[in-house]
């Protein structure tokens, strides 16, 4: 894909979306190395910010696509509330990529215990889509860019990679709502799992059911 032909925050009718490419991004105008504190919400108002000196850092051309935001093992984290509850179900889709594949490492959770999910990897350095229980998929994970798509529904959910379903994924991951966003760890800052990320986005629903999914996932997918 190409950011110059393709607006992935447009795309789809995110509820939020963080890119690395965004207006708002740019307009806080990192450089090279840089680290940064807050990657904003581009669609409303639910910036994740870091909290004190650990903060991830600004690669110019890292991603597949633009631009990433790179993050250590030890304890870079961002994290945000949304300001609202989505009950299930609800997507989280990341253009990203894992720096190790121990057990543990979260990709992305919640940003508190009472309204816990995540992408996270299991016993086997497996993916794990959590929304409160439920059991880990067969497919051992990797450090190359990927197109993670997670749908949390507690009878439903999916969890595809590069729009391919992950291999034993559990349907039946619980019922947790979310009412927020952290990125490479969970929301307590433990299991950090030094993601690089060009996008994010949350929405309201299976968000491979809306209109521009299917030309997002194409443009997206690092398959």
């Amino acid at each position: 894909g190409s950011y110059t032909a393709f607006n992935p925050v447009t795309a789809v009718g995110w509820a939020h979306a963080y890119w690395t490419g965004g207006s708002e991004f740019t307009a806080l105008n990192y450089s090279d190395t840089d680290p940064v504190g807050t990657f904003p919400d581009e669609i409303g108002s639910a910036d994740l910010a870091a909290a004190g000196s650990a903060r991830p850092l600004f690669s110019v051309g890292a991603g597949p696509n633009g631009h990433a935001l790179v993050f250590d093992t030890t304890d870079d984290c961002l994290q945000g509330a949304f300001g609202s509850t989505y009950t299930q179900g609800y997507s989280v889709v990341m253009l990203g990529k894992l720096g190790v594949t121990t057990v543990g490492r979260y990709a992305w959770s919640g940003d508190d215990a009472t309204n816990k999910y995540a992408l996270l990897l299991a016993t086997g350095s497996v993916w794990r889509n959590f929304a409160g229980a439920g059991g880990a998929s067969t497919q051992v994970a990797d450090t190359s860019w990927h197109l993670f798509t997670g749908y949390s529904h507690a009878t439903t959910a999916s969890l595809e990679v590069d729009g391919t379903e992950v291999t034993g994924n559990d349907a039946s991951i619980g019922s947790n709502s979310m009412d927020g966003l952290t990125l490479n760890c969970d929301y307590g800052g433990a299991g950090y799992s030094g993601i690089s990320v060009e996008f994010v986005g949350v929405f309201d629903g299976d968000v491979r059911t809306d209109s521009g999914w299917s030309a997002f996932e194409t443009d997206m997918s690092q398959a």
